[in-house]
């Protein structure tokens, strides 16, 4: 019985490795294609360091697809406007692909990737040259429930005359994305969100900058209808739009962002760091707002209509031109144990004035380390360090970086002295 036993056992481990093959282009298979079309899940397709000109490579699902370093430098798939690069349908959370730089897509949705019902694992993944021509999602189109995981991915000058520059988010789609980049991505017509767009979905963004992105709405991030995305620790600065440098909220739209950084976003018009329009709820919980611009009005942030934005813990510093909280047509903010001070429009002016010295509400320099150097960490003394306030709690999303400070930043020479730095 032992006997059979072990070899019950052998021929079980044999059929295991059997199954999960490891199949090696242009070793086995010459092409991308090929090695996918040739794995079945729980497959390995190992692909040698090199250029490989494919494009509307479908995945399949449970298929892991790595270079050989997993580094994004090994691999470069150019589709050389030919299509979209990769092609998800029905593609599980099984389905990984590791290590590539995804460039030269065209398509009308999903230039780089367009995933539809599909959550594949993306790891140091680059999308970098790919357009979205009359539809949406430059780099990336997510579309049904599609919940795509991607780390350390970088998405940068993707581009789409519609919506969602870097990525689009559709119908119940909640990508997750940590440590991820979007740098100079464009949405160049009249619609919005040049690095990423939230249309009735919920993404997750955790440790993400989104930088020098462009669009008509939202520079940095669009969030359209529902959409409900949680951003945790993310930096959205140096993004340009008419309505909303940083991020633009449209509908019934209700971000979460708690210890993120939004700084040097310019609005050519209202919202240099945030813009609600219609009936947005955003909650931002330990903020830091910082050398934001509006042309018009709402350095920080402009609410439109019935929207409502909570802001608790948080700085609104050395915004430009305009003030720090713009409120319009009866848009409101409440604001507690927050730090409103040295923006060019005026501090707790129009709807938040009342709101000054109520619920640890503060007007005092920040103290930050280096400012002119977008360094928002706090000297040693700061009001904004749980003792300096009375509300004992840390305001603003960065704790101390420096020793004390006794030169405080002044407000008039904030533009010209960051300008000489960019």
């Amino acid at each position: 019985m032992r006997k059979l036993l072990l070899v019950l056992v052998f021929l079980s481990i044999a059929a295991d490795a059997a199954v999960a093959a490891t199949i090696h282009v242009p070793g086995n298979q010459p092409t991308i294609q090929a090695g996918i079309a040739a794995a079945a899940a729980g497959d390995t397709v190992l692909v040698a360091a090199g250029t490989y000109y494919e494009y509307s490579i479908a995945m399949t699902s449970g298929v892991y697809l790595a270079s050989e370093t997993g580094l994004s430098d090994c691999v470069t798939i150019d589709a050389q406007q030919q299509d979209r690069v990769f092609y998800c349908d029905g593609v599980s959370s099984l389905t990984s692909i590791v290590g590539f730089t995804i460039t030269g897509g065209r398509a009308f949705n999903g230039g780089g990737m367009y995933c539809s019902s599909s959550s594949p694992a993306l790891t140091n993944c680059t999308f970098t040259g790919n357009e979205a021509e009359g539809g949406d999602g430059g780099g990336m189109c997510c579309y049904g429930p599609s919940s795509p995981a991607l780390t350390d991915c970088t998405f940068t000058a993707n581009t789409t005359s519609s919506r969602g520059g870097g990525m689009y988010c559709d119908v119940s789609s909640s990508p997750t994305l940590t440590g991820c980049t979007f740098t100079g991505n464009q949405a160049y017509l009249n619609d919005g969100g040049g690095g990423v767009y939230c249309m009735y979905s919920s993404p997750t963004l955790t440790g993400c900058t989104l930088t020098g992105n462009l669009a008509y709405h939202g520079g940095g991030m669009y969030c359209d209808g529902t959409a409900s995305p949680t951003l945790t620790d993310c930096t959205l600065t140096g993004n340009l739009a008419d309505y909303g440098g940083g991020m633009h909220c449209h509908g019934t739209a209700s971000p979460t962002l708690t210890g993120c950084t939004l700084t040097g976003n310019l609005a050519d018009h209202v919202g240099g760091g945030m813009y609600c329009y219609g009936s947005c709820s955003p909650v931002l919980m330990g903020c830091t707002f910082t050398g934001n611009q509006a042309n018009g009005y709402g350095a920080g942030v402009y609410s439109h209509g019935s929207s409502s934005a909570t802001l608790t813990n948080c700085i609104i510093a050395f915004g430009q031109h305009g003030e720090a909280i713009y409120c319009a047509d009866g848009g409101s903010a409440e604001l507690a144990c927050c730090d409103v001070y040295g923006n060019e429009g005026g501090d707790w002016v129009g709807c938040i004035a009342l709101q000054y010295g109520v619920d640890g509400n503060l007007n005092q320099d920040p103290l930050f380390c280096d400012i002119y150097n977008d360094d928002t960490t706090l000297c040693a003394n700061s009001p904004c360090l749980p003792g300096g306030n009375g509300c004992g709690v840390l305001i603003g999303a960065h704790g101390p970086g420096c020793a004390e400070c006794d030169a405080p930043a002044l407000r008039s020479s904030w533009g010209s002295t960051k300008a000489m730095f960019r």
